[in-house]
């Protein structure tokens, strides 16, 4: 089934476009032919529009493979990305404010990444090396300045957690 439209208003020819199609695998492409294997395929950036029709979220993705998702409201915008744990209701995970704060399992983020749990909340950066050596960083956190006056834009500080032998056996922090 091939749906076309005309370029002017009752001008039924030969320089008709086509609009959208459905395969005969029940699969639907809007301004594309290719179906690929799955059921909905556009070809461009599509919105979604919220009931009273005043936000939007657009999604898109270029062909240098850079995805967009995209919310829009004149009075500022969130983006939430929610989950529901097994026998539970649906919950915000990860919501990115509009003024670019980012929260984790919390729905109003007030610092740059806020990060909430209900017992013992862990960040881990984790060095999957299975053979380390003596004196090699195992992670490490770096607190960079972009000012260029005095000792200019640069790494200004660190934490750094080290291997202190080469079987393992134990480790140390610097702190710079």
């Amino acid at each position: 089934l091939i749906f076309k439209y005309a370029p002017t208003a009752g001008s039924l020819n030969d320089s008709t476009s086509e609009a959208f199609r459905i395969n005969h695998q029940g699969r639907m492409m809007i301004n594309t032919t290719n179906s690929s294997s799955r059921t909905l395929n556009l070809n461009g950036t599509f919105g979604i529009l919220s009931n009273s029709q005043n936000s939007v979220i657009d999604m898109g993705i270029n062909d240098s493979g850079e995805a967009a998702i995209s919310p829009y409201r004149s009075s500022g915008s969130t983006l939430e990305l929610k989950t529901n744990a097994s026998g539970s209701g649906v919950s915000t995970r990860i919501k990115i404010a509009s003024d670019g704060n980012i929260g984790i399992n919390e729905g109003s983020p007030d610092k740059i990444l806020h990060i909430s749990h209900s017992s013992s909340p862990t960040i881990r950066l984790e060095n999957t090396d299975t053979s380390l050596t003596s004196g090699q960083v195992v992670g490490n956190v770096e607190f960079k300045a972009v000012d260029p006056s005095g000792i200019g834009a640069n790494v200004i500080g660190s934490v750094e957690s080290f291997s202190d032998s080469s079987v393992g056996g134990s480790y140390g922090l610097k702190f710079r």
